[in-house]
């Protein structure tokens, strides 16, 4: 959304009327008109936000070891994903709020992947495991037109350096291809290069590029 002071005056009154402590501001980057009121207004940068598309073709994912099979989460899961989950999203934006206590962050994303699992937020979230032990996740929703949005996506710190991360998402992808998925999308932060880089190694390309504001009234 373009922001203008007469637009600005007419979301303050709202704001006011509702009591709301916080404001946040999502702009297109090259929207300079709207950068420069966001900050005469007050508004903090917050951070990045880099939005990934990719097409899917099918039978895309890699041979997994013979101790690893790809399969859904189950409500046993919840326990060991929330554990993987716990302190690894601190490139979040609400990590470089001050506002934001980092133990409430830190149950919100826990709590994120408990909800994919129970198809509560995202839909579903699938798992690489070894044995019965998850160690690797991703969320995801799936949207109209033939298309999914992966949530989140998390590996255990002792397995991050095995290839794991692109094995996992080629299975997913397979999986909302046999869906009658044909396109997927993503979002991470500008701060998160190895999200990033995960990305673009199975060819995900750059759809748009955005800032986050936050304003605290």
């Amino acid at each position: 959304m373009h922001l203008t002071d007469t637009i600005w005056s007419r979301i303050e009154r709202f704001i006011n009327s509702e009591n709301i402590r916080l404001v946040e501001y999502l702009c297109n980057c090259h929207d300079t008109r709207s950068v420069q009121v966001a900050e005469d207004k007050g508004f903090r940068f917050t951070d990045i936000r880099l939005a990934f598309i990719r097409k899917l073709y099918g039978d895309e994912a890699d041979s997994l070891p013979d101790n690893i099979h790809f399969g859904r989460a189950t409500e046993a899961d919840i326990p060991v994903l929330k554990g993987i989950a716990s302190g690894l999203y601190e490139d979040s934006r609400y990590y470089f709020d001050p506002h934001f206590e980092p133990s409430i962050i830190n149950e919100f994303y826990r709590g994120w992947v408990a909800k994919g699992v129970r198809g509560q937020y995202d839909d579903e979230c699938w798992c690489l495991y070894e044995g019965d032990h998850p160690f690797a996740f991703c969320t995801v929703r799936y949207l109209k037109e033939r298309a999914a949005n992966i949530g989140l996506v998390g590996i255990e710190h002792n397995h991050l350096n095995g290839g794991h991360g692109r094995r996992l998402m080629l299975s997913v992808f397979d999986h909302l291809y046999d869906c009658d998925v044909r396109k997927v999308l993503v979002v991470t932060q500008g701060r998160n290069y190895a999200a990033q880089n995960l990305y673009q190694s199975v060819d995900f390309r750059t759809k748009v590029t955005q800032l986050w504001y936050h304003k605290w009234m």
